[in-house]
């Protein structure tokens, strides 16, 4: 008599895209479990990291325009904070809104006027934005890693259970007591 149970890897492949893994430690392939899960480890500390980078270089960035520009921070849109980093003081930006005709664009309220003290401030106002900006895409780069890490654990998970295949296999010695072998199969 033989009993087959072939595993479809539906559970493992949760356990994996749930903590990246997990499905492969259950298997019993410790060394590929640990390599998935040190790469979410690294992947989240990294990308936590880039967060606060962000975050702080955000600080910074409005904390300086504030001191050296002028800049009254509150309420003001992302683009705000790109616009001030191109043109010297608000008539400059706002004369090149004539130009260009695009008169709805102009800041025309005394709480988004600025005017920087010299262009070097400009510049490092705007080496600080920008470095802002890189880690805040990087941020989203890592997190894009974290997810893929998670998909590939689960179908690596559900790839290796689906390859092994057990059976017991009962059988009867001469005095009629039951043996019991099981037998493990891995296909490649």
């Amino acid at each position: 008599k033989v009993k087959s149970n072939d595993s479809d890897g539906f559970s493992y492949f949760w356990r994996s895209l749930l903590i990246p893994g997990w499905g492969e430690y259950k298997l019993g392939l410790k060394k590929e479990a640990g390599m998935f899960f040190a790469a979410d480890l690294i992947l989240i500390g990294t990308a936590a990291g880039l967060n606060y980078n962000s975050g702080l270089r955000t600080d910074e960035y409005k904390d300086y325009a504030e001191l050296y520009a002028g800049v009254n921070p509150s309420g003001k849109s992302e683009s705000y904070w790109i616009h001030i980093s191109n043109y010297d003081n608000t008539q400059e930006y706002n004369e090149q809104k004539n130009i260009n005709r695009y008169f709805i664009e102009r800041y025309e309220n005394e709480k988004d006027s600025w005017n920087w003290e010299s262009d070097e401030r400009r510049d490092r106002y705007n080496d600080i934005r920008v470095s802002a900006e890189n880690a805040d895409t990087w941020f989203y780069y890592t997190a894009g890693g974290i997810a893929l890490n998670h998909f590939l654990s689960a179908l690596n998970a559900s790839a290796k259970a689906s390859a092994i295949k057990t059976s017991v296999i009962q059988t009867f010695d001469s005095e009629g007591r039951i043996k019991n072998k099981l037998q493990l199969t891995y296909e490649f």
